[in-house]
């Protein structure tokens, strides 16, 4: 029998856990299950506090589905979907700082710059964050609305200027 952990709900199943030495922060991604939906949310304390506290999603309709942690900034970056029943649509990529919590939204599909033929996104999976530069790397689904035609590929985003680059095609969808 495990010990529930103060602050985080008990139906919550963790998905990933970060440190972030800058901050001195732990974070969790936990998957909330509440049929017929699962949310990801995030939960974060202190090393030396003993209670997680909810990073509060911009709202209560987002799901979070992957997230990544600055190795050297107290900074982290996560993906949302917006829940539509059992499934869910890309909604963006938020900025989380870690030593007041804020959240901020950076990337979304009306403030992005695609690559040219593509005109739509969906990203996936945030794969690593790099704060010296400002990348973010993830893994999107790039389509071309008039082809109908979907890429599944490795990219990268620049935040500041939210111009992403393909860096790899993948062959298949990795979920």
């Amino acid at each position: 029998m495990s010990t529930p952990i103060t602050g985080i709900p008990e139906q919550c199943k963790f998905e990933r856990c970060f440190y972030n030495l800058p901050s001195n922060r732990i974070v969790v991604l936990v998957q909330l299950n509440a049929p017929p939906t699962f949310f990801g949310r995030l939960y974060t304390r202190r090393l030396d506090e003993k209670v997680y506290y909810p990073i509060q999603a911009p709202d209560s309709a987002l799901s979070i589905i992957s997230a990544v942690n600055a190795q050297t900034s107290s900074e982290m970056y996560f993906a949302t979907i917006r829940m539509k029943g059992s499934f869910g649509d890309w909604d963006a990529v938020y900025r989380v700082d870690l030593e007041d919590l804020t959240v901020q939204r950076a990337i979304d599909k009306n403030t992005v710059v695609l690559p040219e033929p593509f005109d739509d996104i969906a990203i996936v999976d945030l794969v690593n964050y790099y704060p010296e530069s400002k990348m973010l790397h993830c893994r999107a689904l790039l389509r071309q609305l008039s082809g109908g035609e979907i890429y599944y590929c490795l990219c990268s985003v620049d935040v500041g200027s939210r111009t992403v680059s393909i860096l790899s095609r993948l062959a298949t969808p990795f979920f």
